[in-house]
């Protein structure tokens, strides 16, 4: 089997930055993305330590990044913030370590409706949005929530497996994914705001 060093060109994260400058510019909060490729602090939404990202701070979609399993990994920028649960809900480090961990289980959330009532219902907001653009786009969209403290937001993301696979073939990937990322963004931005004033907790 191929790695993947093999099939990838070390200009590669530079033509993901061009594309999406190029596809992006213009849109409200666009900042020009940034390439880094050595001496990477963050990880993975699985951990994983990252060959290269690409990021545009702020702005719907945020980064795409590969790991050093060959994970493309295409990320929003943060929907919901666990220091901000704390904070609403006066929520102890302990009870968010368990919060967190039940809530990886879709089946846990109904215990919680009572107690964290706006929380979990802005999830299943979150979720079907994901699931609505998954459906439109037919590209996997997914809600990460936090299941530990290392990580301190939730995003939408989608995630392929580029191993052996060439440039090409990565960047058509990539194109889907982050068309379907920024929209799902601008979904949940929009319909937030009904949330909102529909006070639905």
């Amino acid at each position: 089997m191929r790695k993947v060093a093999e099939v990838e060109s070390q200009d590669f994260p530079k033509r993901v930055k061009d594309y999406l400058d190029e596809r992006f510019k213009g849109e409200p909060f666009y900042r020009p993305y940034e390439v880094r490729v050595e001496k990477i602090l963050g990880r993975s939404l699985e951990k994983e330590k990252l060959k290269w990202s690409v990021q545009s701070w702020g702005f719907s979609c945020y980064s795409i990044e590969e790991d050093m399993k060959g994970q493309i990994w295409i990320i929003s920028d943060a929907i919901e913030s666990i220091d901000g649960w704390a904070e609403d809900y006066r929520i102890d480090a302990s009870q968010l370590e368990l919060l967190l961990k039940d809530l990886q289980d879709r089946r846990n959330w109904e215990k919680y409706n009572n107690k964290y009532g706006r929380l979990i219902a802005m999830l299943r907001f979150e979720e079907e949005i994901a699931k609505l653009v998954t459906k439109k786009t037919g590209v996997k969209v997914a809600l990460f929530i936090p299941p530990n403290f290392y990580f301190k937001y939730c995003h939408f993301y989608s995630v392929f497996d580029a191993n052996n696979m060439a440039d090409d073939q990565k960047m058509e990937e990539i194109k889907k994914r982050a068309d379907a990322i920024f929209l799902a963004y601008n979904s949940w931005k929009e319909g937030r705001r009904r949330f909102y004033r529909k006070r639905t907790y």
